[in-house]
C-alpha cells in the first residue's frame, strides 16, 4: 500500500450505502490495480430500513473487526480479497482527515456480484421463523425434521439472496435463480454456472475458518453474509466487510443453549428492541440510547475478544 499515501488526487463519493460510503479517485484510471474506498458511519439499518439513529463509533469499530478478519485471511490462508489497507497512516492523502480516521478502508475495485452470499451454521433469524411455519426447504436447500431454535446444521448451508435497494426486501434464491443472475448481470463472467458453484464452495470455506478462529475466541460466529466481485484477471474475491457484528450473528460461546434465543453481539439488539416493541403494538418513532448504548458496548466486547 506504499503508493497510496503518495497520491495526489481527488476522490469523490460515488455510492452513498445504509451504512458506507464509496468512494473513487476522480482520475481511477491512473492506477493499478483501480482502488475505492470504504468510510462507514454510524447509522443502523434494520429490517431493510435506515433507521434516523447512529451508534457511537459503530463504524469504527465495524472498520477494526473487518480489517482484523481481512488481514487473518491474508496471513493465514490462501483466499484472495479485494482488502488493500484501514491503516490511517496509509490511506490516500484526500483521507488524511479527522472525519475519515478510523472508518476508511482501501480495497480494489471489483465487478461486484448482483447477490449477497449468505451462510448459515445455525438455524436462527428468518430461517428459523420458516421452519416454525413447516417449511422444509430454503434456497433449495433440504432441512431435515426436529431441529431447534438455534440448533447447529450438521455443515453449514449456503442461502444467497438478491441484493435489494434500501426498503425492499432481499429475496432467497435456488441455485438455479443465482445463475440466471450471474448471467444476466453483463459481467463479463465466462461461465456463470461455474462462477456459481465456486460461489457457494468459496463463502461455506471462508465462514468455516471464519467460524473455527471465532469459537478459539470464545465467540460463534452463527451466520453471515458475504459479498463478492471479481477482479480484472476473473477471480473471485471476498469484498467489502468481513464478519463484522453488521453482517453477521455473533454468539457468546458459554452461554450458548439451543432451544432458545442467544445473547447476540451484534445488530440483533436494535432489531430485538423494535420486534419486542411491535408485538407489544407499540409504534417504533425512535430507539432509546440505552438500546443504542448496549449495542455500542456489544461491539466493541466483540472486537476485543476476536482480536485484543
Amino acid at each position: 500500500m506504499s503508493n497510496t499515501r503518495e497520491m495526489k488526487q481527488e476522490w469523490k463519493m460515488v455510492k452513498q450505502g445504509k451504512v458506507r460510503s464509496v468512494y473513487e479517485p476522480v482520475d481511477n484510471s491512473t492506477i493499478r490495480p483501480q482502488l475505492v474506498a470504504l468510510v462507514a458511519g454510524d447509522g443502523v439499518s434494520a429490517f431493510d430500513e435506515k433507521l434516523g439513529v447512529s451508534v457511537p463509533d459503530k463504524g469504527k469499530y465495524l472498520t477494526k473487526i473487518s480489517a482484523g478478519w481481512f488481514n487473518h485471511f491474508i496471513e493465514n490462508t490462501g483466499y484472495l480479497t479485494a482488502f488493500v489497507t484501514a491503516n490511517d497512516d496509509e490511506l490516500p492523502e484526500y483521507f488524511q482527515r479527522p472525519e475519515f480516521y478510523g472508518r476508511t478502508t482501501i480495497m480494489q475495485k471489483m465487478r461486484m456480484l448482483p447477490v449477497e452470499a449468505i451462510i448459515r451454521g445455525y438455524i436462527t433469524g428468518s430461517a428459523w421463523k420458516a421452519y416454525q411455519n413447516g417449511e422444509r426447504e430454503i434456497c433449495g436447500v433440504k432441512l431435515e425434521d426436529g431441529l431447534e431454535n438455534c440448533g447447529k446444521f450438521k455443515e453449514p448451508i449456503f442461502t444467497p439472496t438478491t441484493k435489494a435497494p434500501v426498503g425492499q426486501h432481499d429475496e432467497n434464491l435456488t441455485h438455479k435463480e443465482l445463475v440466471e443472475i450471474l448471467a444476466s448481470a453483463k459481467l463479463g463472467i465466462p461461465d456463470p454456472a461455474h462462477y456459481a458453484v465456486v460461489l457457494e464452495n468459496l463463502a461455506i470455506n471462508i465462514y468455516k475458518v471464519g467460524a473455527e478462529y471465532a469459537l478459539r475466541h470464545g465467540v460463534i460466529l452463527a451466520d453471515t453474509k458475504l459479498e463478492f466481485g471479481i477482479d480484472d484477471y476473473d477471480h473471485l474475491k471476498v469484498a467489502d466487510e468481513l464478519f463484522t457484528p453488521d453482517s453477521s450473528r455473533f454468539w457468546y460461546a458459554n452461554r450458548y443453549a439451543p432451544g432458545k434465543d442467544q445473547e447476540s453481539m451484534d445488530k440483533q439488539i436494535i432489531r430485538n428492541y423494535i420486534a419486542d416493541e411491535k408485538a407489544a403494538g407499540r409504534r417504533v418513532d425512535d430507539i432509546p440510547d440505552s438500546i443504542l448504548k448496549k449495542t455500542a458496548s456489544a461491539y466493541a466486547y466483540c472486537h476485543s475478544l476476536l482480536f485484543s
